[in-house]
């Protein structure tokens, strides 16, 4: 049963790549879904993507077609639009190109140089980079160096303030759980940041979450993943730290479950939104509140509570948020 699934599964998908007619009308269907909830997610690159698909199938199977009804002479249809419709299908075909230009990254490594820029403004936030890494090398450890031979040590050691993560923080690895293979974060960067994490030279007792919501459609277990080894999921990433407290959290899964703060005396998973949009933006703002697999609690806003002291401790909840591709 599982194979008839899987092969169904696969089938159908190819069936849609290699269909127009069903790659447009879906990228518009999905389009009108993932965006009417919140139409700020119009920005986001796979709606822009979805965007494209979808204009041009209205072009070629709505347009043309109220065109010719409204003219009362179907039968004249190519005729008349040929030289549109020819720019259309270009159009399409470059646009399909493209993707399959995109889709064919998979598995393949991309070194990026980047230019020294340094910005005007007295607020400006220091930006490092390493070059001609794969997130399976010591990349990673050659940021930290870079890091702190610049005065931002990744570690925070005694109780001089200094550093990013103390030994008891709890850390959120923000990743993209949303696409699989080269659409999600490279999970040979997750692992190694967990592994500079962990090995804090003052012994780490905290805990490290990998979580994200991937919209619905979102997986911290899938068979294809950005990682040298393709099979290397964000959960098995998680399992590869046994003697830690490494934990992952799909908020797929809590998504459409709107609950209240801890503080008002609720402990159930979900969603806090807030009451009214936001000054600055006007957008009615929302964040999950979960507890992980260790019995931590955690408030994406608030922080860290403390059932018995009925508080919540902010400093201890460190985000590193997915950027691009990868984590910045």
């Amino acid at each position: 049963m599982r194979s008839f699934a899987m092969n169904l599964s696969k089938s159908l998908k190819n069936r849609v790549r290699n269909s127009f007619f069903l790659l447009g009308l879906l990228s518009l269907i999905w389009l009108i879904f993932r965006t009417g909830a919140k139409p700020s997610r119009i920005t986001y690159p796979c709606q822009r993507a979805a965007a494209s698909s979808g204009s041009i199938w209205l072009t070629i199977y709505v347009l043309l077609l109220i065109s010719a009804l409204g003219s009362g002479d179907l039968h004249n249809l190519r005729k008349r639009n040929l030289l549109l419709f020819a720019m259309v299908i270009l159009a399409g075909i470059g646009l399909l190109n493209s993707a399959a230009d995109n889709a064919g990254l998979a598995g393949q490594s991309i070194n990026l140089s980047f230019a020294e820029t340094k910005s005007a403004s007295s607020q400006a936030s220091d930006i490092f980079v390493v070059n001609g890494t794969n997130g399976n090398d010591n990349g990673l450890e050659k940021l930290v160096d870079l890091m702190d031979e610049q005065g931002l040590p990744l570690y925070q050691l005694g109780n001089e303030g200094v550093g990013l993560i103390a030994s008891n923080d709890v850390v959120l690895l923000k990743v993209n759980s949303q696409w699989d293979e080269r659409g999600g974060t490279n999970t040979d960067l997750v692992k190694a940041l967990v592994k500079a994490i962990v090995n804090h030279p003052a012994g780490f007792t905290g805990e490290v979450i990998i979580a994200d919501n991937g919209q619905s459609s979102g997986s911290l277990s899938r068979a294809r993943n950005n990682a040298q080894d393709i099979a290397q999921s964000m959960q098995l990433v998680a399992e590869s730290f046994p003697e830690y407290n490494v934990s992952t959290y799909l908020w797929d899964e809590i998504t459409f479950k709107r609950v209240e703060e801890y503080s008002q005396g609720d402990l159930e998973d979900g969603y806090v939104l807030s009451d009214r949009p936001d000054e600055d933006t006007g957008i009615v703002v929302s964040y999950p509140k979960f507890m992980t697999k260790y019995g931590k609690r955690v408030s994406f806003k608030m922080g860290i509570w403390d059932l018995a002291n009925r508080t919540y401790d902010s400093d201890r909840l460190e985000v590193i948020k997915r950027s691009g591709s990868e984590i910045a």
